[in-house]
C-alpha cells in the first residue's frame, strides 16, 4: 500500500478473500480483484501512510498504521487471516477515531457507488456525518477539559 504496488498487493490476495468494510456492516467486498480495486481508491484516499507494527502467528496477522483523510488523522489496524497458502483469505480494517472514519467515509462513498446518481446520493448521506464528527470531536474534547 505505501509503494502503491498493487500487483504486489494482489499476489498476497487469495482468489476468494472477504473484506469487511470499517464502515458498514451492509455488504462486504469480495474476490481479489473487486478488492485491489477499492484499495486504489482507498490508497488514493490517504494522504499519508505509516506502518508501525505488524505482530501475530499462525493463519493470524494484524497491522497497525497511521493515516491522513482530509486532515483527520488516524489509528488503524488490518486484522487478515490467512489460507493453508499464506494467502489473506479474510481482511477486516477498523479505525479511529470516529471523526477520521468519518472522513473517510465522506471520501470514498462518492467514489465507489457505482453511478453518478448514488454517488451524488452517497455525499449527500455522509458529508454531513463528516462535519458533525469533526466539529463534535473538538466540543467534545474541550467539554470534557481534555482540549
Amino acid at each position: 500500500m505505501r509503494s502503491r504496488d498493487f500487483d504486489a498487493l494482489r499476489a498476497q490476495l487469495a482468489d476468494d478473500v472477504v473484506l469487511n468494510s470499517p464502515i458498514t456492516a451492509a455488504f462486504q467486498f469480495r474476490g481479489a480483484d473487486e478488492i485491489v480495486e477499492l484499495l486504489q481508491t482507498v490508497r488514493d484516499a490517504y494522504e499519508t501512510l505509516d506502518y508501525t507494527d505488524v505482530f501475530g502467528s499462525g493463519d493470524t496477522w494484524v497491522q497497525v498504521f497511521r493515516v491522513r483523510v482530509r486532515g483527520q488523522d488516524m489509528e488503524a489496524i488490518d486484522l487478515m487471516r490467512l489460507n493453508q497458502d499464506g494467502k489473506v483469505r479474510e481482511f477486516t480494517v477498523f479505525f479511529r477515531p470516529l471523526a477520521g472514519l468519518a472522513a473517510l467515509t465522506a471520501a470514498l462513498a462518492p467514489e465507489v457507488a457505482p453511478t453518478r446518481g448514488r454517488a451524488a446520493v452517497a455525499r449527500a448521506l455522509t458529508r454531513p456525518l463528516e462535519l458533525m464528527t469533526r466539529s463534535g470531536d473538538r466540543v467534545v474534547a474541550r467539554l470534557t477539559g481534555r482540549g
